[in-house]
């Protein structure tokens, strides 16, 4: 059985292509060049294939000679900047309930990332890690632990500095944020985390008092990165469907596969790629129906249609009636 795609959520990676296009990087092209989707980035909560998302990072920073890409935007970022699981982190009311929340959210947020609390004597860790790593990750690894510095330091105060730091990347670049510089770094363990006091985790935050915790979680859970090879394949080329029809060969370097054992994998599940993109755009459709305010003529160019036509007689084929009618049904209107 194929494994998941690991998947990463456009609105983060949203944040490094905004920074980068401040600075004046190409980033269109270099998204083309890294396949993509220029117009995926519009849902934050889409998912994003990590291996392009971290080839798209090293390209840009090579490109541009920035070495400490990771920090740079790291220390441009808040953590209601992370959508719904920044605004989650943000609602606890100590250190110890933010980073369970965090831990907790993160699965449901990115596939193949985690965090962990560990507690020994009176020192404590806060990690994170990338798990089965095919390509380099030193910007989003960096990123990470500038946010998880911010976390700490909301209890411990501006001017903390952590005294011991693993990085996941042997690879450190100019560390920009002196904080971290001045600390003993280890790069040997295979994960991200700084070491800090114990007593922090009690500390009380100050907590966002408007936040509706209950949409948040629904935002997520509305949109879980799948476990099986298949939903996860589906999931990564939802992002494209708007800009063209995704082919299977976009599909097999999605999965790094060849089209030949993407075909294979598929038949496993009892699937045909085409089978594949006609569910993601049957199951999108169902959900844009719903909204009234869209017009058919959107829906149909979010699926990537021509237009509404060919819309209407590939709904018609899968339901039997129409988008009008169907969505007529559903109010009884």
């Amino acid at each position: 059985m194929a494994r998941a795609i690991a998947l990463l959520r456009a609105g983060v990676f949203q944040i490094f292509v905004n920074y980068l296009d401040k600075i004046g990087t190409p980033t269109t092209k270099l998204l083309r060049r890294s396949q993509l989707p220029v117009f995926g980035l519009e849902d934050p909560y889409a998912f994003l294939p990590r291996h392009q998302v971290f080839a798209f990072l090293f390209e840009a920073a090579r490109r541009d000679g920035i070495e400490n890409l990771g920090w740079l935007v790291g220390e441009q970022t808040d953590l209601k900047d992370l959508q719904a699981l920044g605004r989650l982190v943000s609602q606890a009311t100590t250190l110890y309930e933010a980073i369970a929340v965090a831990i907790r959210v993160i699965r449901i947020f990115n596939s193949q990332e985690c965090f962990w609390l560990g507690e020994r004597g009176d020192q404590a860790w806060l990690g994170q890690q990338f798990t089965q790593l095919d390509g380099d990750s030193h910007h989003a690894s960096h990123f990470s632990l500038t946010l998880m510095l911010k976390l700490i330091r909301q209890v411990a105060g501006q001017n903390w500095h952590p005294q011991e730091i693993y990085s996941q990347t042997p690879y450190l670049g100019k560390i920009s944020n002196l904080s971290l510089s001045e600390a003993r770094i280890d790069t040997t363990q295979g994960f991200s985390a700084i070491v800090f006091p114990r007593r922090f985790l009690s500390l009380p935050l100050h907590p966002v008092i408007n936040a509706d915790h209950v949409h948040d979680y629904n935002l997520l859970l509305s949109s879980v990165p799948h476990l099986s090879f298949a939903d996860s394949l589906q999931q990564a080329i939802a992002p494209f469907l708007k800009e063209r029809y995704p082919s299977i060969q976009l599909a097999a370097s999605l999965s790094q596969m060849s089209v030949r054992t993407l075909q294979r994998r598929l038949t496993e599940d009892q699937l045909t790629y085409s089978q594949l993109v006609t569910r993601l755009r049957y199951q999108r459709a169902l959900q844009l129906l719903g909204d009234r305010q869209i017009k058919i003529i959107d829906i149909a160019i979010e699926l990537g249609y021509q237009d509404a036509a060919h819309f209407t007689r590939a709904f018609k084929q899968w339901t039997g009636t129409t988008p009008q009618h169907f969505r007529r049904s559903l109010t009884g209107n």
